[in-house]
C-alpha cells in the first residue's frame, strides 16, 4: 500500500483508517489490512443521506444542473449559485 512506511513513521501504535466501502479495494488493500493488525478499518455506512444532511442539497443542485455544459467557469458559478440559494431558501 502506497505510503503505509511513511505513515507508520508518523503514527505509533494502532490507528483507525476510516475507509469509503468503495468496491474499488484492491486484493493489495485487503492483503494489507489482513497483515497489519494496527489498521483498524472502520467502513462508512452504506449511502445514508439522512446523516448528511448536505447530500440532500448536493442532491438537489445536481438534479437542477443536470446537463449542463458551461464554457467557463463564471458561466458555471452564475447557474450554481441560484441553486445553491433555491436550497437553502426552501425551494426544490
Amino acid at each position: 500500500m502506497v505510503g503505509l512506511a511513511h505513515l507508520q513513521r508518523h503514527i505509533r501504535g494502532r490507528f483507525i483508517l476510516i475507509w469509503d466501502r468503495s468496491p474499488t479495494q484492491s486484493q493489495e488493500s485487503q492483503s494489507v489490512f489482513a497483515t497489519h493488525p494496527e489498521i483498524m478499518v472502520e467502513g462508512l455506512p452504506a449511502y445514508a443521506p439522512e446523516l448528511n444532511p448536505e447530500e440532500y442539497c448536493h442532491g438537489n443542485v445536481k438534479k437542477r444542473l443536470k446537463n449542463l455544459m458551461p464554457a467557463q467557469v463564471l458561466e458555471l458559478r452564475k447557474k450554481v449559485t441560484p441553486a445553491l440559494r433555491g436550497y437553502a431558501s426552501g425551494e426544490t
